[in-house]
């Protein structure tokens, strides 16, 4: 249990310190890290499932490119699965192009 909220604690300082690179990216950035997150972490992961409207509604409104582009390896390796990014996407009827890269991760 301590760990969980440690675990979490870090997501928020390593999100937040994040924030300030998708201030230049196009849409609701702060809706999509607040109503995606659980769909695309890696701590506490939840199995693989649709996105809610809310975070379907951020999604639509986001260049989700962008926010993918500012994913660093060291936010990849330990809290962000990118491929979920490309599988909520999906979910949300915003697939993203053949060979698109977010974070390491390219859209086959």
């Amino acid at each position: 249990m301590v760990s969980t909220i440690f675990a979490v604690i870090g997501l928020l300082c390593s999100m937040s310190n994040n924030l300030m690179e998708l201030q230049g990216c196009q849409g609701d950035m702060m809706g999509l890290v607040t109503n995606c997150m659980m769909y695309v972490q890696k701590v506490l992961p939840l199995p693989n499932m649709n996105a809610s409207k809310a975070c379907c509604n951020a999604l639509n409104t986001a260049d989700i490119p962008c926010p993918c582009h500012g994913i660093s390896g060291q936010l990849e390796q330990t809290i962000i699965d990118t491929a979920k990014i490309v599988s909520v996407a999906e979910s949300c009827g915003k697939p993203l192009a053949h060979g698109t890269q977010c974070g390491n991760f390219i859209v086959p």
